[in-house]
């Protein structure tokens, strides 16, 4: 058993609580799980895995930084993405899962190329909404949670494994929560202008 697996799970499932709660605090959290996740997936030749924690960590001091400038403008809601950022963003994803599966087939030992590299790039894009605060991250998080699952039994990383299956159930969770406090939001601003 490697202890990483079940250090990063903890830390992992911290952080998705206080993302689903919109909490400030997922992000230090997530820094501290990406550190012990990037260092496990080095262990397993998980190179795209690796690249994406990477990633994270720079996505995750601008949602930190991001959230923290709302919280002092006083603008808590959480947004929608427009029907441009939908194309712009599903054009890069497909440039992504092309990209990634190059470089896994032509410079890594990886035993799922295909499938790390859809895994990885609709992470990349739910990290990039999550970090803007728009509730469509959620649907994302669900695919990439669904084809982690199994990516990490596939590897015999069953910790992480369970992790991403908990990650399934709570960005259910996430979702129907954000849509709720959303929903409060906008309610209040109206109330604001009657």
């Amino acid at each position: 058993m490697n202890y990483l697996d079940l250090v990063g799970t903890i830390l992992s499932l911290i952080g998705t609580f206080y993302f689903i709660k919109a909490d400030i605090k997922m992000w230090p959290v997530y820094i501290l799980a990406i550190l012990v996740n990037s260092i496990l997936y080095f262990q397993y030749k998980m190179y795209a895995s690796l690249v994406l924690e990477n990633m994270y960590l720079v996505v995750s001091i601008y949602g930190w930084f991001f959230w923290k400038k709302t919280m002092k403008q006083n603008s808590a809601i959480i947004g929608r993405i427009e029907n441009y950022q939908f194309i712009g963003l599903s054009i890069l994803w497909f440039a992504m899962v092309l990209g990634i599966y190059y470089l896994m087939i032509n410079f890594t030992d990886t035993s799922f190329p295909v499938i790390e590299a859809i895994a990885v790039s609709t992470s990349i894009i739910s990290q990039i909404l999550s970090s803007r605060k728009i509730i469509e991250c959620w649907y994302t998080w669900i695919i990439a949670d669904s084809v982690f699952i199994y990516l990490m039994i596939s590897q015999e990383l069953y910790f992480h494994g369970i992790l991403f299956s908990c990650y399934l159930v709570l960005a259910i969770i996430g979702l129907l929560n954000w849509i709720r406090l959303r929903n409060i939001n906008i309610l209040n601003k109206e109330q604001q202008f009657t």
